[in-house]
């Protein structure tokens, strides 16, 4: 089977996709168990908090009717419209780069709510594996590479344990 937890820029994929594909949508957390630990998994957009103008696109943008007006545009329009909404992004990550990162406080209070000690995500890109504690239990946070880096990294499940492999 294969899983897929839509982020920032594939937001408007949805059932027909799925139907045609045989993808399984799973939602914005979705935990799973390796070794008999409840790891969770999300994209990583929702665990940075302090950048306040993606939060707000991002609320506008999961709305459906929106989705259904973005959609009933010309493909053409839709594309330029993709492109301008990039160019704003990498614009707004030049000008505020320290907060499009996670916020720690709720990466902790995320991983409270789901009762776990391990997560992974992606978004912010920048792989590396963060060692931190919640209520003095160690706790990891592992970041996901994009695939558009010439040093793309995979985290692989073998023997037991998460590792990071190039490929």
């Amino acid at each position: 089977k294969i899983f897929l937890q839509v982020g920032n820029r594939d937001f408007l994929i949805g059932q027909r996709f799925c139907i045609e594909t045989g993808i399984q949508l799973i939602g914005d957390y979705y935990l799973i168990e390796l070794n008999h630990q409840r790891v969770l998994l999300t994209h990583g957009d929702l665990l940075c908090s302090d950048d306040i103008a993606y939060q707000n696109f991002r609320v506008r943008a999961r709305n459906l009717s929106w989705q259904q007006q973005i959609l009933s545009k010309p493909l053409w329009l839709r594309l330029l419209a993709a492109r301008w909404y990039r160019f704003r992004s990498i614009w707004h990550q030049y000008q505020q780069d320290n907060i499009i990162d996670v916020n720690q406080k709720t990466v902790i209070d995320i991983m409270q709510q789901f009762e776990v000690l391990h997560l992974i995500h992606g978004h912010t890109h920048k792989p590396q594996l963060h060692q931190f504690s919640i209520n003095q239990q160690p706790a990891q946070r592992w970041v996901l590479s994009d695939w558009q880096r010439s040093d793309i990294s995979i985290l692989e499940w073998n023997d037991q344990q998460l590792n990071y492999r190039n490929i």
